[in-house]
């Protein structure tokens, strides 16, 4: 091979290989970016958004299952959503519930170890915090109060080089304004 080949056939190896690393950094960057702050369609189950599922879970394509009806229980709201790897529909990732009762105190679990969730709003109280399961996996759960609407998210699968609180949080702030009025 001519020098000239040799120097355009590495020039064309050196290019490729940043081209590579740059495109894996940018896919990195985007999958251990916070969440969006405003929620935006496309949606599931009418009111959680996809992209932040998607961020949260690490699947483009999850099985979704759920909705809300948020007339039920005289106006409160009630419904669920799951989101599932499509080969595993056994196995639960994430989990959006609105429910009409009360769960436990806040104060309460804030004196067994959680954390005091922001007003997200007016008049709302809330509580998150880790979850640890026998295989060394993270999760997070968040849990907020307002009257009688309860909104739970549960996330039961960490995605590498992501917070699981932080993810709960923020897909809280999304979501608690359009399930809770």
């Amino acid at each position: 091979m001519t020098p000239m080949r040799t120097f355009t056939a590495s020039l064309a190896l050196a290019l490729v290989s940043v081209l590579t690393t740059s495109c894996s950094n940018q896919e990195e960057q985007t999958k251990n970016a916070p969440l969006p702050t405003a929620a935006a369609p496309p949606y599931i189950c009418q009111y959680i958004p996809r992209d932040a599922v998607v961020q949260m879970t690490g699947l483009q394509d999850p099985l979704v299952k759920g909705s809300f009806d948020l007339e039920a229980a005289e106006g409160h709201g009630i419904g669920s959503c799951t989101i599932h790897r499509p080969s595993e529909e056994q196995e639960r990732l994430l989990e959006v519930a609105l429910l009409a009762h009360s769960r436990r105190s806040t104060d309460e679990e804030i004196r067994l170890g959680a954390k005091r969730l922001p007003e997200i709003i007016p008049g709302s109280d809330g509580y998150y915090g880790t979850k640890q399961f026998i295989s060394d996996q993270k999760g997070a759960v968040a849990v907020l109060n307002k009257g009688i609407s309860t909104i739970v998210i549960d996330l039961s699968h960490e995605v590498a080089g992501r917070d699981p609180e932080a993810d709960v949080v923020a897909l809280m702030k999304l979501v608690a304004p359009k399930l809770i009025k």
